[in-house]
């Protein structure tokens, strides 16, 4: 049987650019503390760890994130400014990849992703093409949807559950962080690919347990340095490019 191919995309990381450094650095001048400060405060907190998984509603987050911020009345423009503070912009080659893969490759697009309703819905309107699956079939795996972040195999078990429905038979998962491709690659016989060009040791999510560390070697792991290496490896994995 020839090959249907799915890839899902990860967001952060691999689609947009991370800089929590600035996102600890906005909190800390809007509260008046230090940087290390308001970090602690952010991570303590577990604010976004619960928004990710679902935990807590949309309005939640926002009344506990300005609560943390010391200013109940801010508006939902003054808290995406916070929020978009610990991104840097969309990784356009990595977009531009996506793309040519769909229509040049013929494979099938999705998102794979340790979201949250607020950010989702913010780079949903900034940058429309970055989160663009062309497919009207549900090929989106958000965090906050499923009800667990990555590396919890309900994220994965929910991405094979959709890339069946849809009609492929094999998935390939891009991911900055290679703890996030292990389920996929064990359980369900994914091919990952773990693209290390946006590395941000800042990010609030790595210092949960189970989220960074060694992995094991696999035959269908991969590594990309760069937007050229990622482009090659899915050329070495039937896409046409």
């Amino acid at each position: 049987m020839k090959d249907k191919t799915l890839i899902y995309w990860d967001v952060g990381g691999v689609l947009l650019e991370l800089n929590y450094g600035g996102l600890y650095q906005k909190g800390a001048d809007l509260t008046n503390t230090t940087f290390e400060g308001f970090k602690k405060t952010y991570l303590n907190s577990n604010l976004e760890i619960d928004s990710l998984s679902g935990k807590i509603s949309d309005a939640d987050y926002q009344t506990r994130l300005k609560a943390m911020l010391g200013n109940p009345d801010m508006t939902r423009e003054e808290l995406e400014d916070f929020v978009k503070s610990g991104w840097g912009t969309e990784m356009t080659d990595v977009v531009d990849l996506k793309e040519r893969a769909h229509f040049q490759g013929g494979v099938g697009t999705g998102i794979f992703s340790n979201n949250n309703d607020f950010a989702y819905n913010y780079l949903s309107r900034t940058y429309p093409r970055m989160l663009q699956t062309f497919d009207p079939r549900d090929l989106v795996v958000s965090s906050h949807i499923v009800g667990a972040t990555k590396p919890d195999l309900k994220m994965y078990q929910s991405g094979e559950r959709k890339a069946k429905i849809a009609g492929y038979n094999k998935v390939i998962l891009i991911e900055d962080k290679p703890k996030y491709l292990e389920p996929g690659i064990n359980q369900f016989g994914w091919y990952g690919i773990h693209l290390t060009i946006n590395q941000d040791p800042q990010e609030a999510i790595k210092a949960e347990v189970g989220h960074t560390g060694e992995v094991e070697e696999l035959d269908n792991l991969y590594v990309a340095n760069s937007v050229e290496e990622l482009e090659d490896t899915l050329k070495q994995l039937g896409v046409r490019l």
